[in-house]
C-alpha cells in the first residue's frame, strides 16, 4: 500500500500520512505507521513541542512522561488506543501543559 494524505477536522492545515507496514513475523506486521503534520501555530502543536522541550531540559519531567507512557502501554497491548491516550494524558506534566494552554486541552482531560 502507498502513502496517502487526508485532511482532518482539527484545522484545514492538518495532514495525515499513513502507510500499512508488512513485516512477516514482526509485531509490526499489518500495523499502520502514521505521521500527523500540523501548523506550528496550532495549540496542540505547541503542546507537543513544549512536551519535547521540557522532557529534554528536565529529568523529572522526562521521568513523569516516561512513567505515564509505560503505565498506559498495557492498553495498547489490549488494542485499546483510547485507553492508552487517557492514561498517558492523565499525568502531572500534561496537567501543567493544559494549564499553560487552556484553549487546547491535552489528552486525558
Amino acid at each position: 500500500k502507498q502513502w496517502y494524505q487526508r485532511r482532518v477536522a482539527i484545522t484545514a492545515g492538518d495532514i495525515w500520512f499513513i502507510k500499512q507496514i508488512t513485516r512477516d513475523g514482526s509485531r509490526l506486521d499489518k500495523q499502520f505507521f502514521k505521521i500527523h503534520v500540523t501548523p506550528a501555530t496550532l495549540g496542540l502543536s505547541r503542546v507537543l513541542v513544549e512536551t519535547r522541550d521540557r522532557c529534554n531540559e528536565n529529568q523529572t519531567d522526562f521521568e513523569t512522561y516516561k512513567e505515564a507512557k509505560v503505565k498506559a502501554a498495557k492498553h495498547l497491548k489490549e488494542g485499546n488506543s483510547l485507553g492508552y491516550k487517557k492514561v498517558k494524558g492523565s499525568n502531572k506534566l500534561f496537567a501543567e501543559l493544559n494549564e499553560n494552554n487552556p484553549n487546547y486541552p491535552v489528552q486525558g482531560k
